[in-house]
């Protein structure tokens, strides 16, 4: 199998718990049930346990975080992270110690999101709710990915996410979907309501985002979307509001 084979990356979810500090939030204990997991709960679970380690992977320095990806996740040797990371074998390794140390730590304050990350951030809210779909697509680097685990499906580049956008939530009615800021543990996200026929807005699910750049390029390279309200607990925000 190559460095680069998918597998890999499809196989990396299961390692992620292996990582978790304990101090991050985890939606509330539910009784155990008798039997086999049901599907849709182990789902939310699986996505609970990723959507915190990506939120406690932005707390690392930028090295030390891929040093972490590499080896834990892709399960690049030392060599071959040694050399991704234009750097000996032994710095490899010692980034890679810092960053278990990093992520295990259990009282780690939550970085504040810096200035162009909520620029971008509110932007975006914007243009959702404007339906806008030019100035989404804006907001996005060329090469922006779209995942929504645990779902295998990929929208890779701006116009294929711009397209789903206008076709796929809501049937493209994205004014009808509030979206609310929110601080994923140091990460820029939103979470998403949508309105019933009752007057209140139920949770539809989370998006993360990852910025890169600096404030003059800066643009969203992924989004990581959780189409599941379970998840909303683990960050203190309700599944329902009142529609506005």
């Amino acid at each position: 199998m190559s460095q680069n084979d998918p597998r890999k990356a499809r196989s990396a979810g299961g390692r992620f718990r292996h990582h978790l500090p304990a101090a991050l939030p985890r939606p509330a204990a539910r009784p155990a049930h008798r039997g086999r997991r049901r599907p849709a709960a182990a789902a939310v679970s699986r996505d609970s346990v990723a959507l915190a380690f990506v939120a406690a992977l932005q707390q690392l320095p930028a090295t030390q975080r891929a040093a972490l990806l590499l080896r834990d996740v892709l399960t690049f040797s030392p060599a071959e992270t040694a050399a991704q990371l234009d750097t000996t074998v032994a710095a490899a390794n010692s980034l890679l110690q810092r960053a278990r140390a990093g992520m295990a730590a259990p009282h780690r304050p939550s970085r504040a999101l810096e200035p162009v990350e909520q620029q971008i951030l509110q932007r975006f809210i914007t243009a959702w709710h404007a339906r806008d779909i030019p100035a989404l697509a804006a907001l996005l680097r060329e090469d922006a990915i779209l995942r929504m685990p645990p779902e295998r499906a990929e929208f890779a580049g701006r116009q294929a996410i711009a397209d789903f956008f206008a076709t796929v939530p809501a049937d493209g009615r994205l004014d009808l979907i509030e979206l609310v800021a929110i601080h994923a543990n140091g990460q820029p996200a939103v979470a998403a309501y949508l309105p019933d026929n009752r007057g209140a807005c139920n949770g539809y699910g989370i998006m993360v985002f990852d910025i890169t750049g600096t404030t003059n390029d800066a643009a969203i390279a992924m989004i990581t979307g959780f189409p599941q309200a379970g998840l909303f607990p683990a960050f203190d925000i309700p599944t329902s509001r009142p529609a506005t």
